[in-house]
């Protein structure tokens, strides 16, 4: 009996281990209900390297034509394929974000969305993070 319980145990310590990586939790997901929208990295350790793939859910009221995403800092490189995403739909940017050479504190960095959408040119995603200093 012991042996089962134990079994039962590890098999849903195991299980919620892993749907850790599932990102189809609603908490992963930045809405995009205007042309500004923020993601927060949190913190980061001075002189790393981060890569992340922001999802984004199209919440406006029409389908939206992606061209490109630029970055405002030589620190942030951003991707983003060229595509239309319907209402409801999820899109990917990733961003590496190198801290090399930045000081501890605040930071804010912009990726600009294009699109070929009326009123929605151009999409600020607001990049939020905590430079920590790893000394």
């Amino acid at each position: 009996m012991k042996k089962l319980v134990l079994f039962l145990i590890c098999f849903l310590v195991f299980v919620n281990y892993a749907g850790a990586g599932n990102f189809d939790n609603d908490e992963d997901i930045v809405s995009l209900e205007s042309s500004n929208i923020e993601y927060r990295l949190g913190g980061i350790e001075k002189d790393s390297l981060i890569e992340q793939t922001i999802r984004v859910r199209n919440d406006l009221e029409e389908p939206l034509a992606l061209k490109e995403a630029r970055s405002t800092c030589e620190c942030l490189e951003s991707f983003s394929a060229e595509q239309v995403v319907d209402r409801g739909e999820i899109f990917e940017v990733a961003i590496d974000f190198d801290a090399r050479g930045i000081g501890p504190g605040d930071i804010e960095e912009v990726v600009y969305i294009l699109t070929d959408n009326m009123g929605y040119e151009i999409i600020r995603l607001v990049i939020l993070a905590t430079i920590i200093d790893s000394e």
